[in-house]
């Protein structure tokens, strides 16, 4: 089988990143590799890596949405018995970034599957001891000291954060502000600076209630 093989194609992917970390792994593979299955594949890239497939297995599929690699044929795998799909890279030459939004393409890029996978890695726990080394460990709200959580007012340095991209919350502020921000529709840039107006008008409030009574 004469394979599609363009190093013209694999020479401008790399330079440009238009496929992300993960996708990139794979193509990377395939390209001096392939063809393969799946399993040969996410085997050979998790070997002593301490990942699990999954973060590989999808990239197959956005891969070949993207044009990057197709279904060459099919073989018998040796350890199901089961048909399944060999791999193998095109030659066309990719230019548009996968149609994600930009948060889940900076993670991708990253190397994390989600938000939580990020705030689970060792790497967004130097980001906060390298910020609480410089700021105090307090929410901007309220001023409590309990149960504080260090949040994202904007994604774009994801991963590089800088000091005015962060704000430590306690938690009841942290969880009101995702609800002002996914419900009611406030970007997320502004939900600190509604959210702190808005303690600040019902505290006034309820100290004229006071006064009243």
């Amino acid at each position: 089988m004469t394979r599609k093989t363009s190093v013209t194609a694999y020479e401008q992917m790399r330079d440009n990143g238009v496929l992300g970390r993960r996708r990139w792994e794979v193509y990377e593979w395939l390209f001096q590799n392939g063809p393969a299955t799946p399993r040969k594949i996410t085997d050979d890239l998790t070997k002593g890596t301490g990942k699990d497939s999954d973060c590989y297995r999808p990239r197959l599929a956005e891969l070949e949405k993207m044009g990057a690699i197709e279904c060459v044929g099919e073989e018998v795998c040796d350890k199901t018995g089961r048909t399944v799909i060999v791999w193998d890279v095109t030659d066309k030459i990719i230019t548009n970034k996968y149609s994600k939004d930009p948060l889940t393409y900076r993670l991708e890029q990253l190397g994390f599957a989600s938000l939580e996978e990020y705030y689970a890695s060792d790497h967004w726990a130097l980001i906060k001891a390298a910020y609480y080394s410089r700021h105090k460990m307090i929410c901007a709200i309220t001023g409590h000291f309990d149960n504080i959580q260090l949040h994202h007012i904007r994604y774009d340095n994801l991963g590089n954060e800088k000091d005015e991209d962060l704000i430590p919350l306690c938690r009841e502020m942290h969880e009101l502000l995702h609800v002002l921000v996914k419900e009611h529709k406030v970007p997320l840039d502004r939900g600190h600076l509604v959210l702190k107006e808005t303690v600040k008008q019902l505290l006034e409030y309820l100290k004229q209630r006071r006064v009243q009574t």
